[in-house]
């Protein structure tokens, strides 16, 4: 009995580390909702055009793209790295005063 608790409550701490996880590295475009794992097509069909593109690393196999995308003065601008062609994480930058 108290193995069944055990794995219960390792499998229930697992899946909430993971749902923390994803909740923090995702970006709302509109209704939409973009998170690691997703293509370049569908951040591109979900949030539009980046407003810049840095290349990274050129490596064919594994090209790494920085896309940056910036909101407006209400919110923070976020940084999307594409490792080949799917999205590998969102991260959230601060503003640099002028």
């Amino acid at each position: 009995m108290s193995t069944i608790f055990a794995r219960c409550f390792l499998i229930l701490g697992a899946l909430s580390g993971i749902a923390t996880v994803y909740a923090g590295e995702a970006m709302r475009c509109g209704a939409n909702l973009v998170v690691p794992g997703d293509t370049k097509y569908d951040v591109l069909r979900k949030c539009g055009e980046p407003d810049y593109v840095e290349i990274v690393s050129s490596v064919i196999e594994r090209r790494t793209e920085e896309w940056y995308y910036d909101s407006g003065a209400a919110s923070f601008p976020r940084v999307l790295t594409f490792e080949g062609y799917r999205l590998f994480s969102i991260k959230t930058v601060s503003r640099r005063l002028r």
